[in-house]
């Protein structure tokens, strides 16, 4: 079939001398803003067609009802291998998008626990130099204490009389 509609596009070319042949009247560059209000979107006029008459540039009523129908349906597998390929293309795309997705989130988590792990680490040396300052603050207090607990054991028993 690929190559009857090859051979009827070449036989077309061939019956046309015309090289602006396949170009329609159709102007694309929609300028001005009442032009651009005549189209639903950049690609499809709102009458829904786009001006050009694909049987009449291909000269398909001089195909037979079982050329055309022959013609249609390997126009039809083409479309179809072609919409099966792209949505194969899209499928491949999604996954390799949600594995780059995961692996991004990966990295933004290691990086979360990494700032967590520095931000404790921090908070601990901040910590255990307010305790040494302190400790060295109070060590004077914290000696006189002591040496009154020792005495204090020392004199147990013996009693001291001041009066």
């Amino acid at each position: 079939m690929n190559r009857m509609f090859t051979a009827h596009l070449m036989s077309k070319s061939d019956d046309n001398d015309d090289d602006e042949s396949w170009d329609s009247d159709v102007d694309y560059s929609l300028n001005t803003p009442s032009e651009r209000d005549e189209w639903t979107n950049d690609l499809t006029p709102k009458s829904g067609k786009l001006g050009i008459d694909i049987g009449k540039q291909m000269n398909m009523s001089k195909l037979s009802p079982e050329e055309a129908a022959a013609l249609k349906a390997e126009a039809t597998e083409k479309i179809n291998e072609t919409f099966a390929d792209r949505l194969d293309e899209l499928a491949k795309l999604k996954e390799k998008t949600k594995r780059e997705f995961e692996k991004s989130k990966q990295t933004l988590n290691d990086a979360s626990d990494l700032r967590a792990m520095v931000a404790s680490q921090d908070l601990m040396s901040k910590i255990d130099k307010l305790s040494g300052d302190f400790l060295k603050s109070t060590e004077k207090e914290r000696k006189g204490i002591k040496m009154a607990s020792e005495a204090d054991l020392n004199m147990e028993g013996k009693g001291l009389d001041l009066g």
